[in-house]
């Protein structure tokens, strides 16, 4: 137990309980955090006139001479209680001991927890820019290689790469737009709120957020130390990211397989075999399916930790830290290597063959016996389902369907008599001409997804113009905060 702790209402606490309740192992990860608070809260003390200005500079300088140096002890209950103990220690306690003055624990927690997860969401969404990136580039390069689209993981209609790397993108770029969104919820500062219910001090907590480059302030007291929802947000937010990722982990793995053979995955992202030499295992992209599987996990035990706490602050949320570092870290590792490998990625050739199979272009021929020959689309329908089956009976593919068995089909079925030669019903179902002529907006022809592709170019602009602004902001009062304190103690 801390000596800072001992002596009040506790004689002493079990070391087994302060081992056991200690967040001192999770609290290296917001030092820098705790220090900036600090310095930012006894400098207002010091333009208030709450605290001397001798006594203030003498605990800045102390917190200066701490700051990348100070050893958490395992011993004591948190970073808190530690830093306080270092600076009596320097400074003296009738000095050191002012450090908590007009503040608490419970509002310096939630602060720091806000100002190191606003670094690592622009962090991440400076990662995802880079993946986005990546998948702009695999698009361009696969405007014209075709591959199938599925649904219920069956062979549905011809798309292209491009298509599917828009796909991938648009999805990864609204994962990013929610971290954005979400940034601004997360840059309001508790501090001020004390233990629940502010202090009597006269204190200026807008100073301290400006100081500390918050947007805002999280108003109410009891609000800004009994809520955790801005970690639940980003927490349920890095779970979508990590479902699409997962999703994309799960194409890659299965359509890279020789019995999909649709995708091929460059060298050095795969393993072999230690007994089966001609292996090449994507062990990378399963081992980052599993991880990233871990964050849905972490979000459900973040509720599970977070449901029937009462209003106030309660030493239940330290639990729910680790949980959202772990989905930050294992996200921050995982998308820099797809990154890296996404581009690479190449359609096996081929594809026309595989889709004149699978019959992937029987829509489009239905269409056309509307649109030529005006007969209802249902019964469009009807005529192209029996000829896929007396083609699938026979071993055949959409490519083996002639004129003849066409017409037979659309006159016992519609009693219309189709005028048409195997040039124009072999324009009708070519996987390619299937692709070029799917023009709607959003389609996977590739006029519409260049024009795609420059849109989301100008999309990513935005998120480095956000990534600009956030940064340089924070840099700005992390000047701002350095230079008060030089200008207390005299450096």
């Amino acid at each position: 137990m801390s000596e800072t702790l001992r002596g009040g209402i506790l004689p002493y606490i079990k070391p087994e309980v302060v081992g056991y309740i200690s967040s001192v192992d999770q609290d290296g990860g917001i030092l820098e955090e705790l220090f900036d608070i600090n310095m930012a809260h006894i400098l207002m003390l010091i333009e208030e006139g709450i605290l001397a200005k001798e006594v203030g500079a003498k605990i800045l300088k102390s917190l200066a001479e701490l700051r990348g140096t100070i050893r958490l002890d395992g011993g004591k209950e948190d970073a808190y209680v530690c830093i306080e103990d270092e600076v009596s220690t320097i400074a003296g306690e009738g000095v050191g001991g002012n450090l908590n003055l007009a503040k608490s624990r419970n509002d310096q927690i939630a602060t720091a927890l806000r100002m190191r997860l606003r670094r690592e969401i622009l962090d991440l969404i400076g990662l995802g820019a880079d993946l986005l990136r990546g998948l702009l580039e695999l698009a361009e390069g696969g405007l014209y290689s075709l591959m199938p689209g599925y649904t219920h993981l069956r062979v549905a209609q011809p798309i292209t790469l491009a298509h599917y790397a828009i796909a991938q993108f648009d999805a990864l770029a609204r994962d990013i737009e929610r971290l954005m969104e979400a940034y601004g919820r997360i840059n309001k500062c508790p501090m001020g709120a004390a233990a629940l219910a502010t202090t009597s001090f006269p204190i200026n907590r807008h100073r301290v957020s400006e100081l500390l480059g918050f947007d805002g302030l999280v108003e109410n007291s009891l609000d800004a130390v009994g809520d955790r929802d801005f970690a639940l947000e980003a927490l349920a937010d890095l779970s979508i990211m990590a479902w699409h990722l997962i999703r994309f982990l799960e194409d890659l793995i299965l359509y890279s397989t020789p019995e999909f053979s649709i995708f091929e995955l460059p060298p050095g992202f795969s393993s072999t075999s230690s007994i089966m030499p001609q292996k090449r295992n994507p062990d990378m992209l399963e081992v980052m399916r599993a991880r990233l599987s871990a964050i849905l996990g972490d979000l459900a035990a973040a509720f599970s930790i977070l449901k029937a706490l009462p209003s106030g602050y309660n030493l239940d949320f330290q639990e729910l830290t680790p949980r959202l570092w772990s989905g930050v870290d294992e996200l921050k590792r995982a998308i820099p290597l797809l990154s890296e490998m996404v581009p690479k990625v190449k359609v096996v050739g081929g594809a026309e063959g595989r889709l004149s199979a699978q019959f992937a272009t029987a829509s489009e021929l239905a269409n056309f016996l509307y649109s030529k020959h005006r007969i209802p689309f249902r019964s469009a329908y009807r005529i192209v389902g029996e000829i896929c089956g007396i083609l699938y009976e026979s071993g055949k593919g959409m490519s083996d369907l002639s004129p003849e068995l066409l017409k037979e089909v659309a006159k016992r079925r519609a009693g219309v008599e189709l005028d048409l030669d195997s040039g124009e019903l072999g324009r009708v179902i070519d996987p390619r001409r299937f692709v070029e002529s799917h023009r709607v907006i959003g389609g996977p022809s590739p006029e519409r997804v260049r024009e795609a592709i420059e849109r989301r170019r100008a999309g990513l602009e935005r998120i480095s113009d956000f990534l600009d602004r956030r940064r340089e902001a924070l840099r700005r009062s992390k000047e701002l905060l350095e230079a008060r304190v030089r200008s207390i103690i005299g450096l």
